[in-house]
C-alpha cells in the first residue's frame, strides 16, 4: 500500500508539475507584459474618473463623452466621443475630448493598450488624434509651450484611416531618426512615427499598442513601438531623443480624441462616433 501510495503521489506531482509549467508558457504567451493598471467598462458618463487620476483642470469635452452600447452589440456599455458633423481641432461643442491621466507612478518606460471602434459612418477627411501616452508635464502638444521638457506620443489617424503616431517632443533630434524610414520630423506639429504602417477601418475593434522608453539624456537610445490587432510588431524605431533632463519621467496617458485642423474643411464630415474600451497600462519591452 505504501508503494502504491507513493506512485500515485509521484505521478500527481509530476501531473501538477506539468501543468504548471503549461499554465507558466500560457499565461507568458498571453499576458503580453505585466498588466499595471486598467480601465475595462465605464458604467455612466463620468467614465473617466474613479483610478484614472485624471487631471481635471485639463479636461475638455465633457458633453461629447458618454457610456453607450458596444456597437459590436455585445451587452455591455463603452466609453463613447461625439464628433459633431464640422468639429475640429477641439474648437467647440461636441467637438471631442482631451484630458491627462496618471494612474501610476512616473517611470522610465511604459506601454500602453486600449481598444477603439470608428463608427460605421466615421469619415477620416484629413486626419485627427487618438489617445497616447505623455510626459515631463502637461501643455507640451503643438500649440503648447515648446520651451518645456516634456512629451506626448499619440496615435492618429489620416486620409483613408492611415495611422501612426505623432510624436511631439525635443527637437534636438539626430540626422538619422529624421532619415529613418516612417519618419517625418515637424519641430512644429509634432514627428510623424510609421506613418501608414497600418490602417484603421471602420465598423470593427482595433487593439493597438505603443511603448515609449525614454533616452539616457545626451544620447539617442530611446524608442517608440508600434503594435496593432495582436499581429506582432507593427513599426519601431529605436534612435529617438525624447527628453533632455533625467527628470522626465512618462506620467502617464493623453486622452485624445478630435480631428485635427485649423479651418472647417478640416472638421468631421458628419455626426459620428468613436468608442473606446479596455485601456491598460503595463510593462512591455521595458
Amino acid at each position: 500500500m505504501f508503494r502504491m501510495f507513493g506512485v500515485r503521489q509521484c505521478y500527481r506531482t509530476m501531473s501538477q508539475l506539468r501543468y504548471l509549467l503549461l499554465a507558466a508558457v500560457t499565461l507568458s504567451h498571453f499576458t503580453d507584459g505585466i498588466k499595471l493598471w486598467n480601465s475595462k467598462t465605464p458604467r455612466r458618463n463620468t467614465i473617466w474618473r474613479g483610478n484614472w487620476n485624471m487631471d481635471t483642470s485639463t479636461y475638455r469635452g465633457q458633453e461629447s463623452v458618454s457610456a453607450e452600447p458596444n456597437p459590436d452589440g455585445s451587452n455591455y456599455k463603452v466609453s463613447a466621443i461625439f464628433l459633431s458633423q464640422g468639429s475640429y481641432g477641439r474648437n467647440d461643442l461636441f467637438s471631442g475630448a482631451e484630458f491627462y491621466s496618471s494612474p501610476l507612478e512616473p517611470r522610465e518606460c511604459l506601454t500602453l493598450s486600449y481598444k477603439v471602434w470608428f463608427d460605421d459612418n466615421f469619415d477620416f477627411a484629413y486626419g485627427g488624434k487618438l489617445p497616447g501616452l505623455y510626459g515631463g508635464g502637461v501643455n507640451c502638444t503643438a500649440g503648447g509651450d515648446p520651451g518645456k521638457d516634456c512629451f506626448t506620443s499619440r496615435f492618429i489617424w489620416r486620409t483613408g484611416g492611415m495611422g501612426g503616431v505623432a510624436l511631439f517632443t525635443t527637437s534636438q533630434q539626430t540626422p538619422e531618426f529624421c532619415t529613418t524610414e516612417g519618419v517625418e520630423c515637424n519641430d512644429a506639429w509634432g514627428h510623424r512615427l510609421g506613418s501608414g504602417s497600418f490602417q484603421f477601418q471602420t465598423g470593427t475593434w482595433y487593439t493597438i499598442q505603443q511603448t515609449v522608453r525614454l533616452n539616457t539624456p545626451g544620447q539617442a537610445d530611446g524608442y517608440v513601438r508600434i503594435v496593432v490587432g495582436g499581429v506582432g510588431k507593427v513599426y519601431d524605431v529605436s534612435n529617438v531623443v525624447i527628453r533632455e533632463s533625467s527628470d522626465v519621467k512618462v506620467n502617464g496617458i493623453l486622452f485624445s480624441n478630435y480631428f485635427d485642423g485649423t479651418s472647417s474643411c478640416s472638421g468631421s464630415p458628419v455626426d459620428t462616433h468613436v468608442y473606446f474600451r479596455y485601456f491598460a497600462l503595463k510593462d512591455n519591452v521595458c
